[in-house]
């Protein structure tokens, strides 16, 4: 059984919106969700290439950008192998579910009515 919230569907459209937002403001790192990982589980977990290749664990003390809506979602893929970060995840997409869901609920709703009222046009 799972605990991801009901949310998280939603999460990697979320990070199309900070991007756009980001592309607009001229900074792409400003307000990224990014996660400590300290030993390199959640890179490895994930299949992201070690950003070193001399240290003894290449994958270890770095931080990782959700910096595209395809890591989003192999996180949420990966969600039950990352047990011990789902607090993590959660608080640091707390801001931007804030700041843009209703947005992208909205969005998401009004194309399945129109499609709807399409369908029934025609």
């Amino acid at each position: 059984m799972t605990n991801k919230p009901w949310k998280a569907e939603y999460w990697p459209m979320l990070i199309e919106e900070l991007i756009k937002d980001n592309k607009k403001e001229k900074d792409n790192q400003h307000n990224l969700p990014n996660l400590y990982d300290y030993s390199g589980r959640i890179s490895f977990t994930l299949g992201l290439k070690p950003p070193k290749k001399n240290a003894k664990n290449p994958y270890a003390h770095r931080y990782l950008y959700i910096s595209t809506p395809e890591i989003m979602q192999k996180i949420l893929d990966n969600w039950d192998n990352l047990t011990q970060h789902h607090t993590n995840i959660k608080r640091r997409m707390k801001y931007i579910e804030s700041k843009y869901l209703a947005r992208i609920i909205y969005r998401k709703r009004k194309e399945e009515f129109d499609a709807l009222v399409a369908e029934a046009n025609s």
